[in-house]
């Protein structure tokens, strides 16, 4: 069974290796998507408390426990020019069930700040290896 001590141990991990992508690229028509700013966006509070808000809010879904399943995935996402989050989708898959939560998890993210480029807000990706392991 897990505690919230492991949790947050093992999100402490993660949140280590964030990554990031490093090319600017274009989606659907609502403007470009910059990988890299002048000023990259920011959850509410700093990386403590997204650290909190992960170790708060993943669920590790109980057939996955059940069965053993582990691994990290990698969620990329947009952060809108407003701080919405947008375009969830997993880059690196683990089981779909881990997959899943991960997804719903950044899906309840508050407003993030945005990310800056000459000093206004533009849509920013950003990584986040989610790791999901059994103790």
């Amino acid at each position: 069974m897990k505690t919230k001590a492991t949790m947050k141990t093992l999100l402490t991990m993660l949140l280590m290796t964030l990554c990031f992508t490093t090319a600017e690229a274009k989606t659907q028509g609502k403007g470009k998507v910059y990988d890299i700013v002048d000023v990259m966006p920011s959850f509410p509070g700093g990386m403590q408390e997204m650290m909190n808000f992960l170790v708060t809010n993943v669920q590790y879904p109980k057939e996955a426990e059940k069965k053993g399943i582990e691994g990290r995935c990698t969620v990329r996402f947009i952060v809108e020019k407003n701080g919405n989050i947008s375009n969830v989708k997993v880059v690196r898959s683990v089981h779909p069930l881990l997959d899943a939560e991960a997804v719903r998890v950044v899906n309840c993210m508050p407003k993030w700040t945005p990310g800056k480029r000459d000093g206004k807000p533009v849509r920013v990706k950003f990584n986040i290896p989610v790791q999901f392991k059994l103790k």
